[in-house]
């Protein structure tokens, strides 16, 4: 009885791998929608929290700009002006104070021993305007450093504008007298108004 032969062809073994609980690196994974936090315990909620982090902080410098705006003028887009143009319109009103100044009754060179009319300011008062005008007509439009000064400044030459004002609403002066220190009260206010708006837009170069 004859023999088979015996086939040489070997039988291919299919190699299966074995699982290995990890998804293939081509499987999509999935993300949650920005905005929403699908797990708690995740850190997927770290884009939000930042984010409202920096809503924050600007909504908080916004306000703080706004009330410092409000507080040195009552017309915050003044801060839009270039500093040479506010320093030119300060430098204006102080020309005329020092103008205006030996006009004044009690005031100027030719003062009597005795005041004659009440004085809506002191002559302490009068010798610290005298030293901020002199501070403005000494700086540049664009300085480079503010002197500490300007920065007490700013608000005396208004308080002192407005108790001019206040103290011509009662005080019994001539016509003349009273028109002379309406206008030096004015150019008081603007003069400490505008020195305000310059310094803040130094500040906003720097």
């Amino acid at each position: 009885m004859a023999r088979r032969k015996k086939s040489t062809r070997k039988r291919r073994r299919i190699s299966r791998k074995k699982p290995t609980g990890k998804p293939a690196a081509d499987l999509p994974v999935a993300v949650p929608p920005f905005g929403r936090n699908t797990n708690p315990e995740s850190g997927w909620n770290t884009n939000d929290q930042t984010a409202n982090q920096i809503v924050r902080h600007y909504v908080e410098r916004q306000r703080n700009l706004r009330t410092i705006a409000s507080e040195f003028s009552s017309t915050p887009l003044a801060l839009s002006n270039a500093p040479e143009t506010i320093h030119a319109e300060i430098l204006t009103h102080v020309a005329a104070i020092e103008e205006i100044a030996p006009q004044l009754p009690g005031v100027g060179h030719n003062k009597p021993p005795e005041p004659i009319e009440p004085q809506p300011l002191t002559s302490d008062e009068i010798a610290e305007i005298k030293i901020y005008v002199a501070v403005m007509n000494g700086l540049p439009a664009e300085p480079t450093q503010i002197p500490t000064l300007l920065g007490r400044a700013w608000e005396r030459l208004k308080i002192l504008g407005e108790k001019v004002l206040t103290q011509l609403a009662t005080a019994t002066v001539t016509v003349a007298a009273a028109t002379l220190w309406r206008e030096y009260g004015d150019h008081l206010i603007a003069a400490g108004k505008l020195i305000a708006e310059w310094i803040k837009a130094l500040m906003h170069l720097s």
